[in-house]
């Protein structure tokens, strides 16, 4: 039985100063077998929630039968992201997996 470190791989944007890391381990539970655990883990500014309303179009009760189109109106707040950064959108990630070889 024995345990070593994967090389760990790295991506960066220079732009935004985010970054990706992705360290594992694998150990070796026998000679047919392994264990790796890991993660990735996302650096970088998270996005922000921010909200804006839309107009909506909201047609009017009917009159004499016909349905007629109303004033455009203000609808509920809509929230969207507002993206500080690439890498800092990605959530961090946790990983384990057992290996067999036959």
């Amino acid at each position: 039985m024995t345990g070593s470190a994967n090389s760990p791989w790295a991506k960066a944007s220079a732009s935004d100063r985010s970054s990706l890391l992705s360290p594992s381990l694998v150990y070796s539970i026998s000679d047919e077998a392994d264990l790796v655990v890991g993660a990735m883990l996302a650096f970088g500014p998270r996005p922000k929630a921010r909200e804006y309303e839309v107009a909506v179009q909201m047609p009017l009760p009917p009159e004499d039968g016909v349905c007629v189109e109303g004033a455009p109106s203000m609808g509920a707040p809509l929230p969207y992201p507002e993206l500080k950064s690439e890498f800092g959108t990605y959530p961090n990630i946790y990983f384990g997996e057992v290996k067999f070889y036959f």
